[in-house]
Order: structure tokens, then C-alpha cells, then sequence
């Protein structure tokens, strides 16, 4: 009776270490294949490329562009605050750029413009950039290039009786992709209304 009780345990012991075995088996093949097989999703790296998904490994795909540019700025609001009787007018600036562009994309694709809705723009407010050391002023339709600082200047004091601002929804553009814009606001503030 002792000796059969022995056998049934060491062929359950036996048994146990059978299991075990097949399961480390199973689940390490399973990693495996996991990382010998890349993800059938797409991926994006710091580089801008995106991994096709393709289960080849042995020629690299390249880099692949967003076929989706962007506009990123690094302001949405330029406020001025202005007293009635200021003879010099403070200045700030934004920039505004397009981002997912391909390597070696042209003037046109980096180009850039600011519109707006009121007529009155030129008379309150001055852009101009800095090209090649030199002041460059913008005038309609603005035309810029991407990454490119504008500097803006408020030129009059808001006269409003029944309000101490005046704003100016200014939406850049990109020319060469109408869906794309950017908005920044410049609002003007009369002080001594405040």
C-alpha cells in the first residue's frame, strides 16, 4: 500500500512539472512571436517616420510625412493697453508655423497670411517682420513665412464710451492648404476706461 501511494504521488509530481513545462513552452513562444512580429499598427517615432505595419524587416520603408500639416503658434492672444493721450504705442509679437511639412518643401508650401473680418485693421494695427537685419512692414494680405516673428503695434486709442476694448480676430492661413488656419486675437485696451 506504502509503495503504491508513493508511485501515485511521484506521477503526480511528475505530472506537475510535465504541466508546468508546456505552459512556460506556450506562453514563451507567445512572447516571442510578439516581439519577432512587429504590430500591425501604425506607430509614429521622434523622427516624424511611421512604421507601415509591414511584417518585412529586412528593407527599412523610410520616412513617411504626415500628409497633414499643421499651424502652431506660440501665442492666441496679444492684449494692448493703452491711456488716452499715449503718443508711443507698445509692441508685442507671435509667431505662427506649419508643422508636418516634407523635407525640402517650397517657398509657396511655407507660406503664410493673415486675415481678418474687419475692414478697420489698417488703421488700428502695424505688422512687419525682420528680414535679413532690415524692418519689412506686412500690409494686406500680410504674406509671411512659417516660423517667421510678427511684430504688431497698436496705432490709436480705442474712443468707446460704452466699452474699454477693442478686438481683432486675426485668422493666419497657409496658401498652399485652405482647410489650415490659426487664430489669434489682438485686443486693445483703453486704460482709463478700466
Amino acid at each position: 500500500m506504502k509503495k503504491s501511494v508513493e508511485y501515485v504521488l511521484f506521477g503526480g509530481v511528475v505530472l506537475v512539472v510535465i504541466a508546468g513545462f508546456v505552459a512556460l513552452g506556450v506562453f514563451g513562444a507567445r512572447n516571442l512571436k510578439k516581439v519577432a512580429t512587429p504590430s500591425s499598427s501604425s506607430v509614429a517615432d521622434t523622427s516624424g517616420s511611421i512604421n507601415s505595419g509591414s511584417t518585412d524587416n529586412s528593407t527599412p520603408a523610410g520616412p513617411v510625412v504626415t500628409d497633414k500639416p499643421t499651424l502652431i503658434g506660440n501665442k492666441t492672444e496679444v492684449i494692448f493697453n493703452v491711456t488716452e493721450g499715449q503718443t508711443n504705442f507698445p509692441t508685442d509679437s507671435f509667431q505662427v508655423a506649419i508643422s508636418g511639412l516634407p523635407d525640402g518643401a517650397d517657398a509657396t508650401s511655407k507660406s503664410l497670411y493673415i486675415t481678418c473680418d474687419d475692414v478697420a485693421l489698417p488703421y488700428w494695427i502695424n505688422f512687419w517682420t525682420i528680414r535679413e537685419g532690415a524692418m519689412s512692414y506686412l500690409k494686406a494680405p500680410y504674406s509671411f513665412y512659417s516660423g517667421e516673428t510678427i511684430y504688431c503695434s497698436d496705432k490709436q486709442i480705442p474712443q468707446l464710451s460704452t466699452s474699454y476694448w477693442y478686438k481683432f480676430p486675426l485668422v493666419i492661413k497657409a496658401a498652399a492648404y485652405d482647410d489650415l488656419e490659426y487664430l489669434v486675437e489682438i485686443k486693445i485696451y483703453n486704460k482709463s476706461q478700466i
